[in-house]
């Protein structure tokens, strides 16, 4: 499933959840007041492992709604496309299993200056979107605010 959250949304850019907040917070990106649609934040670690399969199999009941999450980033350069492919990954309650949502920032960022280090926990406030790609739709998270926790 991750394949699928590494190969979407990067054409606008070419270069752990719950409520809790355990440490700072540095925001990198944006500053968000959207009103949240799906807030993932506020979820047990079972809910929202459910509520992010559900985005994932069902993407086109999330296209145009406000979306906030929280888990870790990851990026991937993809050689089709020469581009730059960016996701959050969520793991469930065990920490077993794990659901990545492709994401891109909303407005002209470069990579990675723009974008948090490998593997740091991040929480994301967005617009869920698709685009279409190499014959495909994909589906990803327009992104208005990016957090780094700490």
């Amino acid at each position: 499933m991750l394949i699928a959250a590494v190969f979407g949304c990067a054409g606008k850019n070419d270069s752990s959840s719950g409520s809790e907040d355990n440490g700072d917070k540095q925001n990198l990106y944006g500053d968000s007041e959207r009103e949240i649609d799906v807030d993932l934040t506020v979820l047990s670690s079972t809910m929202v492992y459910g509520e992010v399969y559900q985005i994932t199999t069902s993407p086109e009941d999330y296209l145009g709604k406000a979306i906030k999450m929280s888990g870790v980033y990851y990026s991937t350069y993809f050689d089709v496309t020469g581009l730059f492919y960016h996701y959050v990954v969520i793991e469930d309650a065990a920490a077993c299993c794990a659901q990545g949502i492709e994401f891109v920032l909303s407005s002209d960022a470069d990579y990675p200056d723009d974008y948090p280090l490998q593997e740091s926990v991040i929480e994301l406030v967005g617009v869920y979107d698709s685009y279409e790609e190499l014959g495909d739709t994909w589906y990803c998270l327009v992104v208005d605010d990016i957090i780094i926790r700490q």
